[in-house]
């Protein structure tokens, strides 16, 4: 229909808070698309919903959670009539809806959308979650329109999730009438490294990146090593801070991968302002380099991203740090989801397994060089839940990511469901293999910390699958522990918190 005075007689009279200028930006917006999908969160009564299906008769609508999803709650509203009215206003039209929290809906949405209007909860931390579930799924070059970005009412938070995220997902924001119309960026870049070629790896000589180089130059990549000597011999052997040498590596490369970093929770502890400027600064100064350069990132971090929690976890999750390195690594992900870096995120559960530069402060490695050297495995409390994953599918996931053509998102959880493990069941699988080693439960010691992990996104998306298990570590490190590679746990090269408490200080 292309007369909006006749569509708007025809809603009018439906309830809602569609105002006839809002609804004339709608219609504009709508009646450029001839055929396609739109998806609305939050229409009520069904006012909105039938202005667009009229504005683009061709096309289908989608209405998410259109008639239950307000704030603030309005308990002197019956749902049921609502419900009734938006079925009775959409009748005979291309429109359907889905009964359902917008937040649920998205976590499986997989259709292309051509346009999409946000007005349901009006929340910060909800209208957040929608973009990040529904606004990868639109087209490049196409809209997205926010009601009410320009509310300040308390408990609105739609500006702040917009403008939190804009230069993640938005090239173009343009403010009408309160609404927020912002356009998907066009080109987000996506470089595939080609096979046999150049990877730099930042932080290659520690315990992944000395496996990881080795597994890419098996695949045929050429392989530079970027490291401070810290944990092995390095090819570039310097700082990641060193920009005199930063620079000139990045320009040769036709990709990264950024392993560079303090690596745990004690080590952010003993040294806050040095791991706040290995682990965040830096990467400012490398994602800044990387704009508009063509070649992929894959930046590592980590699933301690997201806090710890009774519910499991997937990667449109709230984050909830609660360490310094937790937070370095939520805030240097911010750095390289920008819409001129091809970056890839990858969130690793707790890596084990050997490498050439052992670790054994990570609770598989820990537990199966206890077994060996002490004869005796101790957990304190064992309910709590802990993702692992083999150090070996790490490098596998690098690899995929690196060369991938098809992924659809930008972040990625590394591991698999099935090696989500109660850490006592992680225990129990270790003395299995080794019975004459004792397992202590210690209940009066309990760590509270848990959390599980969700990973499908990784399998359905680049096919990554895990290859290796709790086994194969005990079998390989059981291996280097008898031949003398090493000799005694208790070095401090095997404790990264150790081994730099005498290096740094």
């Amino acid at each position: 229909m292309d007369n909006f005075e006749e569509i708007y007689n025809q809603i009018k009279d439906i309830p809602g808070w569609l105002s006839y200028e809002d609804a004339e930006i709608l219609y504009q917006y709508v009646g450029k698309i001839k055929k396609g999908l739109i998806v609305e969160i939050g229409s009520y009564a069904g006012r909105s919903t039938k202005l667009m299906a009229l504005a683009s008769p061709e096309s289908e609508v989608i209405a998410i959670d259109s008639y239950v999803s307000l704030f603030p709650p309005d308990n002197s509203i019956n749902f049921n009539e609502i419900e009734k009215t938006f079925q009775a206003s959409t009748k005979g039209l291309k429109v359907s809806l889905i009964k359902g929290d917008s937040r649920q809906v998205g976590r499986t949405w997989n259709k292309p959308i051509d346009f999409l209007y946000v007005d349901g909860d009006h929340s910060y931390e909800t209208v957040k979650t929608d973009i990040n579930l529904f606004v990868s799924r639109v087209k490049p070059g196409h809209y997205i329109v926010f009601d009410d970005y320009e509310n300040t009412m308390p408990g609105y938070g739609v500006k702040q999730a917009v403008d939190e995220l804009a230069t993640k997902y938005f090239d173009k924001i343009v403010i009408v009438k309160g609404f927020a119309l912002c356009r998907k960026n066009k080109n987000r870049i996506k470089t595939p490294l080609l096979p046999g070629g150049k990877v730099l790896i930042l932080g290659g000589a520690g315990y992944i990146g000395s496996i990881l180089s080795q597994y890419l130059q098996d695949q045929g990549d050429q392989v530079t090593v970027f490291d401070n000597f810290l944990y092995g011999k390095a090819t570039i052997d310097t700082d990641i801070r060193d920009i005199n040498k930063l620079i000139p590596a990045l320009e040769t490369a036709d990709a990264v991968v950024n392993l560079a970093g303090l690596s745990n929770d004690p080590l952010a502890d003993l040294k806050p302002n040095l791991t706040w400027e290995i682990n965040y600064k830096a990467n400012e100064v490398i994602a800044a380099l990387l704009k508009a350069t063509n070649k992929r990132v894959i930046y590592a971090s980590s699933c301690s991203v997201y806090g710890f929690s009774d519910d499991e976890f997937d990667e449109e999750s709230i984050l909830n740090p609660v360490t310094l390195y937790a937070r370095t690594k939520m805030l240097s992900e911010d750095l390289y989801l920008h819409k001129d870096i091809d970056s890839i995120i990858l969130r690793f559960a707790t890596v084990y397994g050997y490498s050439p530069n052992p670790r054994l402060d990570l609770v598989v490695n820990t537990m199966i060089a206890s077994s060996y050297f002490n004869k005796q495995i101790t957990v304190n409390g064992g309910n709590q839940w802990r993702p692992v994953v083999h150090i070996q599918d790490v490098a596998q996931a690098i690899h995929l990511a690196l060369h991938s053509t098809n992924n659809q998102y930008q972040i990625y959880n590394v591991g698999s469901n099935e090696q989500n493990y109660q850490i006592v069941k992680l225990a129990e699988l270790i003395h299995q293999k080794l019975p004459d080693t004792q397992l202590k439960i210690n209940d009066l010691s309990v760590d509270k910390r848990s959390y599980r992990v969700n990973f499908d996104r990784i399998t359905n998306d680049l096919g990554f699958k895990v290859q290796f298990n709790i086994n194969d570590a005990v079998i390989e490190l059981y291996e280097k522990f008898k031949d003398g590679t090493i000799k005694d746990m208790q070095e401090d090269k095997y404790f990264r918190i150790e081994f730099l408490r005498k290096k740094l200080i």
